[in-house]
């Protein structure tokens, strides 16, 4: 049986933290829908963009960026643009994501992770109380993930539930959980990060120019969902851009457990 997610929160903000390849797509899918729902009289909640990064000349044609926004703020330069262009109250946040300082209102968050090391992921897997759609990808393919939780007692507890032929949830497993290695340091992956950014991997080749803009488009859809409480049926979302491929996941018992290391032992 294929059961369906829905938070079942009042939406009070959301929270992009990243704003670089993906980070800048995604902000514009956000953006556009919030301008949409207000444009049709319904109520919205709350943005912020964080980042602590500034643009340099390498990101131009990866990232939303133009020539007079060098040296800005990332954050700062996106929510000046989208506010100005859609009249809306991004509030930019320059600084690296902590969850202590920068969720005020945990229990209604939504956590757009559009970033690309361990110790931030690690940042947003400490937020408590909290919806969080994860972005990452690789050389040609990714994935997007949707969840609420890493806690494997309270998962366990919840899988008692499904068993009851219940047909809706309110919870999932989040990025921390379905993929715990992206919260710990590869050292490969240090030593590029030392000497490379996403933009200088773009120029070796080693990343495609459009995975970002797959990632972005899928986060958004997911997003929309949960603005306009449309079922949501999968959590997981696979994008390969070498075969123009997609594929999600749906939401039942055995994938929660085959995809969820602490759930399959």
């Amino acid at each position: 049986m294929i059961l369906t997610f829905d938070p079942n929160i009042y939406l009070s903000e959301i929270v992009l933290v990243g704003c670089g390849g993906t980070g800048a797509q995604w902000a514009n899918g956000i953006a556009r829908i919030i301008r949409m729902m207000q444009d049709t009289g319904k109520s919205t909640p709350h943005i912020k963009f964080i980042d602590p990064d500034t643009f340099e000349r390498k990101n131009v044609g990866r990232q939303l960026v133009q020539d007079a926004s060098m040296g800005e703020n990332k954050a700062i330069e996106l929510a000046r643009r989208f506010n100005m262009a859609l009249g809306l109250s991004i509030e930019a946040i320059p600084e690296a994501f902590d969850a202590k300082k920068h969720l005020l209102r945990r229990s209604g968050t939504v956590i757009c992770g559009a970033v690309d090391n361990w110790k931030a992921r690690q940042a947003i897997s400490e937020a408590d109380n909290i919806t969080w759609i994860d972005c990452g990808n690789s050389r040609f393919s990714g994935q997007v993930v949707i969840g609420t939780s890493a806690d494997v007692e309270m998962m366990q507890s919840r899988m008692k539930s499904i068993e009851s032929d219940t047909s809706t949830i309110r919870w999932l497993p989040n990025a921390a959980a379905v993929f715990p290695e992206l919260l710990q340091p590869d050292p490969e992956e240090e030593r590029l990060a030392e000497t490379l950014s996403c933009a200088e991997l773009l120029e070796r080749s080693l990343q495609s120019a459009t995975i970002n803009g797959f990632m972005a488009n899928i986060a958004t859809e997911y997003l929309r969902k949960i603005l306009y409480r449309e079922p949501i049926k999968s959590w997981i979302t696979h994008v390969d851009t070498t075969t123009l491929s997609m594929r999600s996941t749906p939401i039942t018992r055995d994938n929660l457990i085959q995809n969820t290391p602490a759930l399959n032992q």
